[in-house]
């Protein structure tokens, strides 16, 4: 099953590059790119049924349900940001999905986790509607400040995993695919520099294939260090 999930994903992931390097295919690039996460979390709760059915290993369906939080919050971001213009909801359930991160690598209890989310979830919601009625926290300072504590989140958890990587082969695995993850959103802060920036533009049109030539492959590691083996 682990096979077929990853030959699939290459040959999507192929498809959507070669339509992302060609013009006019925006929509059903977007549309596999799309897929391609939602595939992602199919194979998490594929999995997570299977082993809640089958397995009584609590660690190995603990590890499931993780994942499968986590990559339901990235799917909705995924949609936002491919397919409407409400990028600060995307950014806001990417926060979450940091957020989510940041707590399982710490231990804690994923319904505990869960109410953490719920409880910023509610706090976003609070600033978003008093930026709709005041002319100084405007959309796009929203924005900004919303890049801010998913910036400063993601660092600290790209430390925090680093600094575990060696402790298993699926801490390993979790750090890979988020080190691929940063490099997309890496790419994004680029592709979203000012015009009359110093980046040539032949970087950003790179880029603008770049961020899911990464982008997916760390994905697809996050989502298989839920291996019972911890690695590929």
């Amino acid at each position: 099953m682990k096979t077929k999930f990853i030959v699939v994903q290459l040959f999507l992931y192929i498809v959507f590059i070669i339509l992302d390097l060609r013009s006019g295919y925006t929509f059903v690039s977007s549309s596999l790119k799309l897929l391609t996460i939602g595939l992602c979390l199919m194979w998490l709760i594929g999995n997570l049924i299977f082993e809640t059915k089958h397995s009584d290993n609590k660690g190995s369906i603990l590890k499931f349900k993780w994942m499968t939080t986590i990559l339901s919050f990235t799917f909705v971001s995924d949609i936002f940001l491919l397919f409407t213009k409400h990028y600060t909801v995307g950014i806001a359930t990417f926060i979450m999905v940091q957020i989510l991160y940041a707590c399982m690598v710490r231990k804690v209890k994923l319904k505990r986790a869960l109410v953490i989310v719920l409880l910023v979830s509610v706090f976003g919601v609070i600033i978003f509607i008093f930026s709709k009625t005041n002319t100084v926290f405007t959309e796009s300072f929203l924005m900004g400040f919303e890049v801010l504590i998913y910036a400063i989140l993601f660092i600290s958890n790209l430390i925090v995993y680093g600094s575990r990587s060696g402790l298993s082969d699926r801490n390993k695995w979790l750090f890979i695919g988020l080190c691929l993850y940063a490099i997309c959103d890496l790419q994004v802060a680029i592709y979203n520099l000012p015009p009359n920036s110093v980046i040539p533009s032949s970087v950003i049109q790179f880029v603008a294939i770049g961020m899911w030539l990464f982008y997916l492959p760390g994905q697809v590691l996050l989502t298989l260090s839920t291996n019972k083996k911890g690695y590929l």
